[in-house]
């Protein structure tokens, strides 16, 4: 249940709180400076709810605020759990050499498993002579990805970084290529 139909269906069990036919003010507070609620929120007179916007700020860390509604001395609460992003924690791959014709997993791992589904972006810095697919998509509840890299003909050896990026960060990988 999300806040506001959290908000919503204590207020209407305590429809009592509004009196007569409804309306009035409702002071809204956050117990985190990171979730961000209008100080009031007004309900139409014959009405027993209203909607208002929880802004995020920039946070570092997971944590939880409590949403305080409150009007004419009885209040309710909903908890709001913000959530920071996965973000890379490593790129590996399971051979550091690649020869003419050959191939190798790769692995991203994630700081955290994803919410959603999330797709990591992927770039290396010899693609005319390393195959790596542009980005791999994680599953909902995935911390790790993994993706072939693979060679063709070789003309010469070399040194390959590959890079993921996801959310702002990003992990690289150095493969050889050896002829």
């Amino acid at each position: 249940m999300d806040l506001m139909e959290k908000l919503h269906a204590e207020f209407t069990k305590s429809r009592e709180i509004l009196s007569g036919s409804g309306g009035g003010t409702v002071g809204l507070n956050s117990s985190s400076d990171n979730l961000i609620v209008p100080a009031s929120l007004t309900i139409r007179s014959g009405s027993v709810t209203g909607t208002f916007l929880a802004t995020a700020s920039a946070f570092t860390a997971d944590q939880i605020a409590t949403v305080t509604a409150t009007l004419n001395g009885s209040f309710q609460t909903a908890t709001v759990t913000l959530t920071t992003l996965p973000t890379i924690s490593s790129l590996q791959c399971a051979a550091a050499t690649l020869l003419p014709n050959a191939s190798t997993t790769c692995t991203v791992a994630l700081s955290k498993p994803t919410i959603g589904s999330a797709t990591v972006q992927l770039a290396n810095s010899a693609p005319s002579q390393l195959t790596i697919p542009s980005s791999v998509t994680l599953a909902p509840n995935a911390s790790s990805a993994t993706f072939t890299a693979s060679t063709g003909a070789l003309l010469s050896d070399q040194t390959v970084i590959l890079t993921a990026t996801l959310n702002g960060s990003s992990q690289s990988a150095t493969l050889t290529l050896a002829t």
